[in-house]
């Protein structure tokens, strides 16, 4: 997955060094891909050998820096991995491993690591809010429409998928710290 997401911020044209990919991806698909430069670095490297990738490298404030760009052949292999199913997505939420060994903690540091987690989640939601609200104000400010950069509509459609993803997972959290509460009291009684 790395690979099609460097490709893709690599396809328009621009070149990059690892920095800017890794920045890039920490403003963007971070959200819903984790990426580290520890993944980044191998993944250029392997698509470089490929055919995938060039890079240049150029002299900046007497650092040596290495840009990368997207070749044809790595634009051809890119749209045929963008049209591949990658079948269903396991479901992966920390939290869930904690809750499954519940049965090791009090009522109290279960109710504490539930609101901690859902502290956690209201964060993450405004932070989301905040780059809807900045991405919108930026399209304004660089006079960029849907129209003129239609890559913006999906891009905020993944953001959007962010926010109802959040909202489910804090629904469906407060929802169990209150059937933990509630089970509580079943057993006191």
């Amino acid at each position: 997955m790395i690979e099609l997401i460097l490709l893709g911020m690599l396809y328009d044209g621009f070149a990059g060094t690892t920095y800017d990919l890794k920045k890039g991806m920490e403003r963007s698909t971070e959200f819903f891909h984790n990426s580290s430069l520890g993944s980044i670095q191998p993944a250029l490297k392997k698509m470089e050998q490929a055919g995938y990738l060039t890079s240049e490298e150029q002299v900046e404030n007497n650092r040596l820096k290495k840009y990368y760009r997207i070749t044809e052949t790595g634009k051809a292999h890119f749209d045929q991995e963008l049209r591949k199913d990658f079948g269903p997505d396991k479901l992966k939420c920390n939290q869930l491993v904690k809750i499954f060994f519940y049965d090791k903690l009090s009522l109290e540091e279960q109710l504490g690591s539930l609101d901690e987690y859902l502290q956690g989640i209201e964060q993450t939601k405004k932070m989301l809010h905040h780059i809807e609200a900045t991405g919108e104000e930026r399209m304004v400010e660089y006079g960029v429409t849907y129209e003129t950069y239609p890559a913006a509509k999906f891009q905020m459609d993944t953001l959007h998928f962010g926010l109802d993803y959040f909202q489910f997972l804090s629904n469906w959290f407060s929802k169990y710290r209150e059937t933990l509460i509630e089970r509580d009291k079943e057993a006191k009684k």
